[in-house]
């Protein structure tokens, strides 16, 4: 999902006027790449929909991270070191605590799982909705400081397109110097705001 528009992103780069078509194709594509890039750093998926994570469970380990939350409703949950999951690895409620009471994506079972002395990749499935909105608008609308981040971060790769690769360039004009980065720092700052941490 796109974490902001090319509308917004206009108003940085051409402030009062209308952008060409092909600024359009171009920032649409910036934004799609920079979106992902984003999801990426976060640790967290930002769209919210019904997903089904795989957990490997680990003796005396109770507490797993979900990729998307807040987590809106939880559909059900399996613990099969087999990975079978049928009807009789199903956990119920009285199980683990709900994580549709939190805002931290933590899935935690009440008592230690019995999976023996190794870990069970993939035994704990967990099939749930949750993410940080279900639109574009609605993200925008409820992280207005990311949906601003990547504005900016978008702005700026599209300042910057026609010297991908180049240290410095210069001509009869001048010189121009780029300085290469990853995150611009003001988003940076504002994405770890929001990243998880690990467990």
């Amino acid at each position: 999902m796109d974490l902001t528009t090319a509308a917004r992103v206009a108003t940085l780069v051409v402030p009062g006027e209308t952008a060409p078509s092909a600024f359009n194709t171009v920032i649409g594509q910036v934004i799609t790449a920079v979106s992902a890039a984003a999801e990426r750093y976060l640790g967290r998926w930002a769209q919210t929909t019904s997903r089904t994570e795989y957990f490997t469970v680990s003796p005396g380990k109770r507490v797993y991270r979900m990729r998307a939350f807040p987590v809106t409703t939880l559909t059900s949950v399996y613990l099969d070191v087999d990975q079978a999951f049928g009807a009789d690895t199903a956990l119920t409620s009285d199980d683990y605590f709900n994580p549709t009471l939190s805002n931290d994506g933590i899935f935690a079972l009440k008592l230690w799982p019995a999976v023996g002395e190794v870990d069970a990749p993939s035994a704990l499935k967990v099939t749930y909705t949750g993410g940080m909105a279900t639109t574009t608008a609605n993200f925008i609308s409820g992280y207005p400081d990311i949906a601003h981040a990547i504005d900016l971060q978008c702005a700026h790769i599209y300042h910057t397109r026609n010297y991908a690769g180049t240290l410095s360039q210069s001509g009869d004009s001048g010189s121009v110097s780029i300085q290469t980065v990853d995150w611009l720092p003001e988003v940076k700052a504002t994405l770890d705001r929001y990243r998880v941490r690990a467990l």
